[in-house]
């Protein structure tokens, strides 16, 4: 089961926040970075993320925080 996906924008970069997991637990979080490929729109692959949650709030929180130091990490060098 997943979540609604969630779009956010941090540093000028925007990203994709999901969750899955069984209906009642444990959730993981998810996130993409939407960006340019070879000059083309594109998007990257999904960072799924292998820390667990006891809902979806939490998992969804957790993968906006590790995207967030992602991009200020990773995609700002690309």
């Amino acid at each position: 089961m997943t979540t609604s996906q969630t779009v956010r924008q941090h540093k000028g970069r925007t990203y994709v926040l999901d969750t899955h997991g069984p209906g009642s637990g444990p959730w993981r979080g998810r996130f993409v970075v939407k960006g340019e490929e070879d000059g083309r729109p594109g998007v990257t692959a999904w960072h799924e993320l292998d820390d667990e949650f006891p809902s979806a709030d939490e998992a969804v929180e957790h993968a906006d925080r590790v995207a967030c130091q992602y991009i200020a990490t990773f995609a700002e060098q690309a």
